[in-house]
C-alpha cells in the first residue's frame, strides 16, 4: 500500500488510514482516551488497567469506554470511582461524551498467556505504519501514532 500526500494531513485522517474496519471517529476518541490514559486513571493503577473499546450511541453524541483491569483491586477501585474517571475523561473532549465506563477483569495468568501469544507483526506491517504516519511533523504525536497502530 503505497501512497504519496502532498501537504498536511490530519489526525483523523492518518489514524483511519492505519486501520480500516473501525470507524474513524471511534478510533479517533480511543486514540485519545489511551494516550491521555496515565493522567486520567493516575500513576498508580496505570499498569494494571487499559482502555481497550469505545462504542458510541447511533446518535454519536454519547459513548460506552471499556476498560480492562488485570487486578481485582484496581476493578473494585474503577467500579467505585466511575464517576470521578468519566468526568476526566471529558475533560479532554470538552463535553459529556463518555457517560458509561465497562470494567472487564482478567485474570493474571490469562495476561500472561496473552503476552505469549501475542500478534507481533511483521517488518512489512511496521513499515506500512511507518509510511502512513511519515508526513506528521510532531515527533512525540508520530511516536504514538506507530505505537497505537501497532497495538491494533
Amino acid at each position: 500500500m503505497s501512497q504519496t500526500f502532498q501537504g498536511k494531513q490530519s489526525i483523523e485522517s492518518v489514524l483511519s488510514k492505519l486501520i480500516k474496519p473501525i470507524k474513524s471517529k471511534d478510533l479517533l476518541t480511543l486514540f485519545i482516551v489511551h494516550k491521555n490514559w496515565q493522567n486520567i486513571i493516575s500513576d498508580k493503577y496505570y499498569k494494571y488497567c487499559k482502555p481497550y473499546k469505545i462504542t458510541f450511541s447511533r446518535d454519536y453524541k454519547t459513548a460506552t469506554l471499556y476498560v480492562k483491569a488485570f487486578n481485582s483491586g484496581v476493578s473494585f477501585y474503577l467500579e467505585n470511582h466511575r464517576l470521578y474517571l468519566m468526568e476526566k475523561t471529558n475533560i479532554y473532549f470538552k463535553s459529556n461524551l463518555i457517560t458509561k465506563i465497562v470494567i472487564k477483569q482478567e485474570a493474571k495468568h490469562i495476561i500472561e498467556y496473552c503476552q505469549k501469544t501475542e500478534k507481533h507483526i511483521t517488518a512489512s506491517q511496521k513499515k506500512e505504519i511507518q509510511d502512513i504516519v511519515k508526513n506528521v511533523s510532531d515527533s512525540s504525536l508520530k511516536q504514538e501514532l506507530q505505537n497505537f497502530g501497532e497495538i491494533l
